[in-house]
């Protein structure tokens, strides 16, 4: 059965005014754990023969304004995630804005960790405070987006408090200064990363009689158990794998030294390269050498987790729960032995999702749902 989707314009800044009703194709939209799902869509402007039309394409371009606009994607009226428009490119051809963006966390990869005063010379450090009230302040520090913090118990216990520097090789830094342009982000990224550290996502939620709330979930572990069963031969009419080993192939770490005690560290993707090289551009005024070893190795170890893989599911009741499925939600997979050439001994998995992808078809078809897990997963 075709669900009925609706794509709201929304300001980005609080209040959440609503622009418009967006009419839009070639829809897909992506939400992930621990990090910001992508979003695109196309939307036809009607031609400018009359008053009317050039409001109408007037209201368009700011309804899909990159920057200062979101989008909030509603499934059969039940909301399905908020992504900001950082992309709005138009085509005179065929008359038409496409749009791409990211989740609400992408924002925080545009801010930097500063002073409440905008001092950037005042150093900001979280050292000894627990990871959830680090994170709660550094987010309402740059909460232009109306975000509501939600830390309520997801697991046994909250992460621990933020490790001193010098015992935390993992971490890049505890305290940081405006001039370190230390992006929120990466900051988040790295708490989050460490053993003790904890998972997040982003949830657009509906409450009655009030409208729409942008929430910042934050958990030990956002596992659930999910009801999707992926059963390949009966239940489903695709199946397919996706192998993503691009972002950790050619993967380059370099510490090295350069003028005075500033030394390169950390890395950035360049992708020139087929598959990615990643390589070095940060600099710190970190002189030692032990500690930026440290980080170094940390950083490759990182790197060589599992690939990416990607299964496509296209069937009616899979279709009738994706509006019940949250990034970290564990899935299992069965596929039967000497069934599929791909995984000759079969497969029978229950695992957790990095996030899930959803095509949605112009004709008003099934969607395909793709989810997104680890591939070292499937070991364990």
């Amino acid at each position: 059965m075709a669900r009925r989707y609706t794509y709201l314009s929304v300001n980005l800044g609080a209040p959440f005014l609503k622009i418009a009703d967006l009419n839009l194709t070639n829809v897909e939209w992506q939400r992930l754990r621990n990090g910001a799902g992508t979003f695109r869509g196309t939307v036809k402007l009607p031609p400018p023969v009359s008053p009317d039309a050039r409001i109408q394409c007037q209201l368009l371009r700011e309804a899909t304004d990159n920057g200062t606009t979101c989008i909030y994607v509603l499934r059969d009226n039940v909301p399905m995630g908020a992504w900001i428009v950082w992309g709005q490119n138009y085509n005179s051809d065929n008359q038409t804005i496409d749009i791409n963006g990211s989740e609400l966390t992408s924002y925080f990869r545009r801010r930097i960790i500063e002073d409440v005063t905008g001092d950037l010379d005042v150093r900001v450090s979280y050292e000894g405070q627990p990871m959830y009230d680090a994170v709660a302040d550094m987010v309402s520090k740059v909460n232009d987006i109306g975000l509501s913090l939600d830390v309520a118990s997801g697991g046994p216990e909250l992460p621990e408090t933020v490790p001193a520097t010098d015992t935390a090789a993992e971490v890049a830094g505890t305290g940081w200064k405006g001039t370190d342009v230390k992006l929120v982000a990466d900051a988040i990224d790295e708490l989050a990363a460490m053993e003790d550290g904890f998972d997040y996502r982003v949830d657009l939620v509906r409450i009655p009689g009030v409208g729409f709330e942008r929430r910042f979930v934050l958990r030990e572990s956002l596992a659930e158990e999910t009801g999707i069963v992926a059963k390949y031969g009966s239940t489903l009419s695709k199946f397919g794998v996706q192998r993503r080993g691009d972002v950790r192939s050619n993967d380059v770490i370099v510490v090295g030294g350069s003028d005075g005690d500033k030394r390169p560290y950390g890395r950035v993707t360049e992708e020139l390269f087929t598959p990615r090289l990643q390589t070095v551009v940060q600099s710190s005024d970190e002189a030692d050498g032990d500690r930026l070893d440290a980080a170094a190795q940390a950083a490759m170890d990182a790197s060589r987790t599992g690939e990416v893989l990607s299964f496509d599911v296209i069937e009616d009741g899979v279709d009738a729960v994706i509006g019940a499925l949250y990034p970290g939600d564990r899935a299992r997979i069965v596929i039967p032995p000497h069934r599929d050439p791909w995984f000759c001994n079969g497969l029978d998995a229950t695992v957790p999702t990095l996030g899930f992808t959803v095509n949605v078809p112009d004709s008003g078809g099934r969607e395909t749902l793709s989810l997104q897990i680890d591939e070292a997963d499937l070991d364990g």
